[in-house]
């Protein structure tokens, strides 16, 4: 059967003492030795091991297979360093350039998972010469297992509202360079698409057409759009028919309702003294679609303080709200005098405020929608 494998954007590098994090706390020292793996498209460049047991400190150990099903025993795929112990989905990272040297690139090929003890050195090496990290064994017996794995492409969207014209997709891996492309869920219809090269990548934004989006009948009720990975030069000519390993996801998109979002101003706001410190009250605020209001500094020469912030207000969905508190971050100290904005971040789908990687601002011809105030 084959499984999905854990979400890992670490690098791996092989000589050094970590190669690796435990997957939970460490767990009384089992009497036996066990290795559990299954067999499992690995789609962000790693292979998950359901169970190791691990009588004494050492590591998991990834091994390919040459052309000739010879055992590539010099360079590992990939390791990861375990106390004694109980572990569960413990995730060992792969290498890209050995996936693709030997073969695993969208094609099903054996791999070895070996256990090694560790020579208390803190960094895996083993030349089979009985030194070294040398294998763990109980008696004569070793403790391996060889499973069926391929690399394939993966990535995480989330259900969202279209913000700024684009999608956001949290995460993206590819094997190869590829053409990400948003189609109507229903149709498959092309909506948008994005090329982008092998490796990780987070909150990707892929512009979609708005003429395609109306035609598809994209409102304000969600509708299912799908993500796929495509070879760069198809264009997302035609309804996708990916290759095994390649990118399937689907979400469901909804439109922003139509016109701006307000924030009642004078052009004023009364820092209040709260239960949770320093804070601003906002009242009768309309909002256009899920968003994050936050509060601004301004500098000495007018210039909008991106990041940090001055404090945020929870995610609130569209519609009127009578009343919204932004409590003033703790370590942020603005005065009775100081200069601010409101801005409207447009939350990407996620439902947490990840400004300035994503949750972008509402804008007006390119430019970020600002309510200018006065604290006093």
């Amino acid at each position: 059967m084959f499984k999905r494998a854990l979400f890992v954007l670490a690098v791996f590098s092989l000589i050094t003492s970590a190669g690796a994090q435990e997957d939970v706390a460490p767990t009384p020292t089992p009497r036996r030795a066990a290795l559990v793996v299954t067999d499992q498209v690995g789609q962000e460049f790693a292979l998950v091991l359901d169970q190791v047991d691990m009588t004494r400190p050492g590591y998991a150990v990834v091994y390919a297979y040459d052309e000739r099903d010879r055992l590539a025993d010099r360079a590992p795929m990939g390791a990861v360093a375990l106390a004694a112990g109980s572990h569960r989905n413990v995730v060992v990272p792969l290498r890209l350039a050995t996936l693709r040297r030997y073969g695993y690139i969208g094609t099903t090929r054996p791999v070895l998972v070996r256990l090694h003890t560790d020579d208390g050195d803190g960094r895996f090496f083993y030349r089979f010469v009985g030194k070294g990290d040398v294998p763990l064994t109980e008696g004569s017996r070793t403790f391996e297992r060889t499973v069926q794995y391929r690399q394939g492409d993966n990535g995480t969207i989330l259900d969202q509202t279209l913000t700024n014209g684009a999608v956001t997709v949290d995460a993206v891996f590819l094997v190869k360079d590829a053409l990400l492309v948003v189609r109507d869920g229903e149709d498959g219809g092309v909506l948008g698409s994005a090329a982008l090269a092998a490796g990780s990548h987070r909150f990707v934004r892929i512009a979609l057409d708005a003429d395609a989006l109306s035609g598809a009948g994209y409102g304000l009720e969600p509708r299912p759009m799908t993500l796929t990975s495509e070879p760069l030069g198809g264009g997302g000519a035609s309804p996708a028919s990916p290759d095994a390993g390649a990118l399937q996801l689907a979400a469901m998109l909804s439109l922003p309702v139509e016109g701006l979002p307000d924030i009642p101003t004078d052009g004023t706001l009364r820092l209040e003294l709260g239960p949770d410190g320093m804070a601003v009250v906002l009242y009768n605020v309309t909002l256009t679609q899920t968003s994050f209001i936050a509060l601004h500094a301004v500098d000495a020469d007018g210039n909008v303080v991106e990041s940090p912030v001055l404090g945020r207000a929870g995610r609130r969905n569209a519609g009127t709200h009578r009343r919204i508190v932004i409590n003033i971050s703790k370590n942020q100290a603005p005065v009775l005098g100081d200069k601010a904005v409101l801005w409207v971040h447009l939350d990407d789908g996620d439902r947490s405020f990840r400004y300035p990687a994503s949750d972008l601002p509402a804008e007006v011809n390119g430019v970020p929608l600002s309510f200018e105030v006065t604290l006093y």
